[in-house]
Formats: C-alpha cells, sequence, structure tokens
C-alpha cells in the first residue's frame, strides 16, 4: 500500500508543478518552505490550531499560500485582504472545494457545502427569502416562549446550563424549520440533533481532513485497517439520511391530516403542490434545506451561548446597564433592543472573541486570479482565518481580552468595528444570521436580567476561574467548563417561576 501511495504523490505533484510552470512567472503570496513532493503537508495543521496559525499569520502576513501534495491553499488573515477577494470578487469566489469525506457522509448537500451553481443558487433563495431581518421579527414569539423554558430550567438545574442553551436554540429552529413544538426534553426532533451534532463534529474541519488531499483513500474497503473514513461513512449516511426524511415526512403527514403548524417546510410543501412543481428533486431540495436549517443554525447559535457563559465568569459586570433602562427584575423584550447598546456590544463581543467558526468555510477560486501582483491559481482553497482577523491588535485594542465596551462609540468606548466577518463573506454569507442574532440577544438579555454567572469556589471561597481553552473541529465551543448560575435576588426568582 505505501509504494501504490508514494507512486501518486510523485505523479501528483509532478504534473501539478508542470501546470504551474506554465501559468507565467507572476509569484504565489508568501508563505513557509516546501519539502519535496510533500509541499506543506507537515506544516498544515490538520484541525484548528490557533498558535500554528497566528504564527504563520505573524510571520508571513495577511496571505499565505500553501501547497499540500499539489493542492493550493490560500489562507487570508485580513479582513481587509478578504473582503478585497471573497466580497468584491464574489463572482469567482463562491464555489466550495471538492470535500470527498464530507461527499460520503451526505453532508456536503447541505447548503453549507454545495458547489456554486444552479443547485446552490435555487437551495440559498429558499432560505433566503424567509430569513430576512425583517422576516425573522416574526419568530420572536416562538423565541420567547423557548425564552421561558430556559430560564425555568436554569433554575432548576443550573449546572446544566450547556444542555439548557442547546435545548433552547434547537427548539427555536425546530419550530421554524418544521413547526415543531418541543415540549418534551425526549422529543425525537432533539435527540436526532444530539445524534447529528456528534457525528458532524467527527468530521473535522472542511477541506483540511486527510482525504481532501489523498481522495483515492475513500475506495478502501471498510474492512482495510486504518480505513476510518469508509467505516464512518458506512455507519454516518444512513442515520444523516434518515433524520433529514424524517423532518419532512412529519410534515407532509401533518399538512395531508390538516394539523400543520405554519413552518417553513409546510409553507414550502404547499408551494410545490399548488404550482405542481413536487418533483423529486424539488422535493430533496427541500428536504436539505431544512436540514441545513435544522443541524447548522442551532449547532452555531449553541457554541456562542456557550461561549457567552464562559465570558461572564472572567468578566463579570454585564447588568448594570439592564437595571438601569429596564429595572432590577424586569425580562427585557426585543422592543428594548434600541435602548440597550451596552448590552448589543456583548452580544457582539461575544461573537468576535471566539468565532464559532475560525477558520470560517472554505472558498474555492474559480479562475486564475491576481492580486497585488500575486497569482491566486484557480481551483485553490481559500481560507479566511477569522480568528486572527478578529483579534487583530491593529484594529481591536487589547484583542485577547473580553471588552464589550469596545464596539461603543467614542468617548464612551474604542469605536471600533463590529465583527460582521464572524458570518462569511460574499454570496456565501450565512443566510440565518439575523435569526442567529436575535436569538443571541434575547438569550442573553433574558439570562442576565434573571441570574448571576460567577465562578465556583474552593474550600476557602476562593474562585476557581476557568481557563479560556476551545475545542475545534467544524465549530469551536469551550472545553468543559464549571460556573453558578444563581437567581440575581428574590424577585428575579419569582418572576421566572411565574412565567
Amino acid at each position: 500500500m505505501i509504494p501504490i501511495v508514494v507512486s501518486i504523490v510523485a505523479i501528483s505533484t509532478l504534473i501539478t508543478l508542470w501546470v504551474r510552470s506554465r501559468k507565467g512567472r507572476l509569484p504565489y503570496p508568501p508563505g513557509p518552505p516546501a519539502e519535496p513532493l510533500l509541499g506543506h503537508l507537515r506544516a498544515l495543521p490538520k484541525s484548528y490550531d490557533e498558535g500554528a496559525y497566528r504564527e504563520m499569520a505573524n510571520k508571513y502576513g495577511g496571505i499565505i499560500y500553501l501547497d499540500v501534495l499539489g493542492k493550493s491553499i490560500v489562507i487570508l488573515n485580513s479582513e481587509k485582504i478578504a473582503n478585497e477577494l471573497l466580497d468584491k470578487r464574489s463572482a469567482i469566489y463562491s464555489d466550495r472545494p471538492s470535500l470527498p469525506f464530507h461527499e460520503m457522509t451526505g453532508l456536503s448537500n447541505t447548503l453549507t457545502l454545495l458547489p456554486y451553481g444552479n443547485n446552490f443558487l435555487k437551495t440559498r433563495k429558499l432560505l433566503q427569502d424567509q430569513l430576512t431581518r425583517k422576516k425573522c421579527t416574526l419568530f420572536n414569539d416562538i423565541q420567547l416562549a423557548q425564552r421561558s423554558i430556559l430560564l425555568q430550567n436554569l433554575l432548576l438545574t443550573p449546572e446544566n446550563f450547556g444542555f439548557h442553551t442547546k435545548r433552547f436554540v434547537t427548539a427555536v429552529v425546530l419550530e421554524i424549520a418544521y413547526g415543531r413544538k418541543v415540549v418534551a426534553d425526549d422529543d425525537p426532533f432533539l435527540v436526532n440533533a444530539e445524534v447529528l451534532d456528534k457525528l458532524i463534529a467527527e468530521t473535522g474541519t472542511a477541506g483540511l481532513v486527510i482525504l481532501d488531499f489523498l481522495p483515492f483513500l475513500k475506495y478502501l474497503p471498510p474492512w482495510v485497517p486504518g480505513a476510518w473514513y469508509s467505516k464512518f461513512a458506512q455507519r454516518a449516511r444512513p442515520i444523516i439520511e434518515a433524520v433529514k426524511d424524517y423532518g419532512i415526512a412529519v410534515v407532509q403527514h401533518d399538512v395531508a391530516s390538516g394539523k400543520a403548524q405554519a413552518s417553513f417546510s409546510s409553507l414550502h410543501l404547499e408551494e410545490l403542490d399548488s404550482e405542481k412543481r413536487n418533483s423529486k428533486e424539488e422535493l430533496d431540495r427541500l428536504k436539505w434545506t431544512a436540514f441545513t436549517l435544522y443541524s447548522a443554525g442551532a449547532e452555531t447559535t449553541w457554541s456562542a451561548l456557550e461561549t457567552f457563559f464562559l465570558a461572564m465568569v472572567l468578566h463579570p459586570d454585564a447588568q448594570r446597564e439592564i437595571d438601569q433602562v429596564i429595572g432590577h427584575g424586569q425580562l427585557p423584550g426585543f422592543e428594548d433592543q434600541d435602548n440597550l447598546p451596552y448590552l448589543n456590544s456583548v452580544v457582539q463581543e461575544v461573537v468576535r472573541w471566539c468565532p464559532v467558526i475560525p477558520l470560517g468555510m472554505p472558498h474555492r477560486v474559480m479562475q486564475d486570479d491576481v492580486y497585488e501582483g500575486m497569482l491566486i491559481p484557480k481551483g485553490s482553497m481559500v481560507l479566511g482565518n477569522l480568528r486572527v482577523m478578529l483579534t487583530n491588535e491593529e484594529v481591536y485594542h487589547d484583542p485577547f481580552t473580553f471588552v464589550p465596551e469596545r464596539f461603543l462609540p467614542k468617548p464612551d468606548g474604542h469605536g471600533e468595528p463590529p465583527p460582521n466577518v464572524a458570518f462569511g463573506f460574499g454570496r456565501r454569507v450565512c443566510p440565518g444570521r439575523w435569526l442567529a442574532q436575535s436569538e443571541l440577544w434575547i438569550a442573553i438579555a433574558s439570562i442576565l436580567s434573571m441570574f448571576d454567572i460567577k465562578p465556583i469556589q474552593n474550600d476557602k471561597g476562593e474562585d476557581i476561574l476557568p481557563l479560556p481553552e476551545f475545542h475545534n473541529s467544524i465549530t469551536s465551543h469551550p472545553k468543559p467548563f464549571q460556573c453558578r448560575v444563581l437567581p440575581r435576588s428574590y424577585k428575579t426568582k419569582t418572576v421566572i417561576e411565574q412565567l
């Protein structure tokens, strides 16, 4: 097996070098020295290693070029450069690279990973039409209802704050996607969401799985020692397909019986029926689009809420404005958002301090491009290093510290730019960003108005502060930590109990 692998790598490298020799004399962006045959294989972390990526950024600058087994990778460490390429030139930077492992699992059918083209445009339109900033206000009642359950759960079992926040975001998305009101923790949709999260976490960072560089490995049968990818895909794909089909099947049954609650899926099913477009292709597109909303929408917002709890333990005192504007023991509503600029800055700082997808999702340039005299070859995978962009010391003062007032206008704050890049770039910007931001805001505002979030203590009554450390796969989550979630007063406890 090893001689075959070496031969394939050598041939692919020689072909790549021959092709590049015909492209002219333009230099590639800077990068570390490459090794023969392997290129930068050993220099590229296979999961997000902040230290390694930051070291490369500090040494080689805002744009870096890597060659891994003949595959071109361009890493953007500068928000300015990322906007120049991924936004202003989005016509050629909106594709996704081939992702063999995610294709094997079926996840490449989600909107997030679809290649750019007609299917992507139709699929994105399904979501984008329903998730505009204005239309997302129609979901406020759903968010407020689940907000009540979240606060009651935090009151009863505060040590399970991670589970409760996950339940909150999942329940909101489920009702929007499928019209499913979650009333019990053993609801099949919640159980499915938990299974999905674990499977998706195992797939690793899209574009940086070894199978993405050596796609022939996918042909290894599961019984071959080390054929982990085949074994995993053989286990994961049926589950993913079943979950994708289950949601729409439930909605179809509800529509047929006249019991369907208005939802993303029911509205589109009725549209397909009325226009007689209910072909297998259209129905399958709807299934995957609802699945994307269900799986991706919950996971990313939950990650941000976990980061919020960690930030509050390390950097308390975010409640003063709420008490002054809303009043102690009063629950804020969406109508209060414009009157709470500091709280809005807290939400923005949660997004900036630990971007949910540190390397963004991979783009693929569809033709040769030139940036400031440097060649970006056709087919290159382009990664936006969001973590480095959002901790740029030239843009953000004390960037590794949680400082909400950085976003307030001077002289009350630093007047620093909002972390908009955290939601992606160009034609690939997250279509659910308005929904995610409203969920984050109402959850954070409500928790802060009702609870204190404090460190745990040792036997001497001394605070034990958690380390701000994160697990990184497709998304980034704080490593497990403990904190105390306490009702702020007898009044807030009573308010929660009466919800």
